[in-house]
């Protein structure tokens, strides 16, 4: 119910309050696609894949190396594995 404490923040009754907070935690727990989802893992029969570290460079958009392409999908990974971890919370 971390809800509540912010709806009455924002002027909400508090017994509307504590309503509205049970009413969204219990859509959240309800929602079976958050639920379902499920890391990806990448994987290198040979090399070392690029650790992310925030940033991407390309040198030149027009075009890019497979290693400044590959970098960027692991940055892109980091980031939806970051969303999914928030959204399981």
């Amino acid at each position: 119910m971390a809800n509540a404490p912010r709806l009455v923040e924002l002027a909400v009754v508090p017994s509307l309050a504590k309503e509205l907070a049970s009413q969204i935690d219990g859509a959240v727990a309800g929602k079976s696609q958050i639920v379902a989802l499920t890391t990806n893992t990448v994987t290198a029969t040979t090399g070392t894949l690029p650790t992310p570290d925030g940033t991407t460079t390309i040198a030149n958009a027009a075009t890019p190396t497979v290693v400044e392409l590959l970098d960027l999908c692991m940055e892109l990974k980091a980031k939806v594995d970051a969303i999914r971890t928030a959204l399981k919370a």
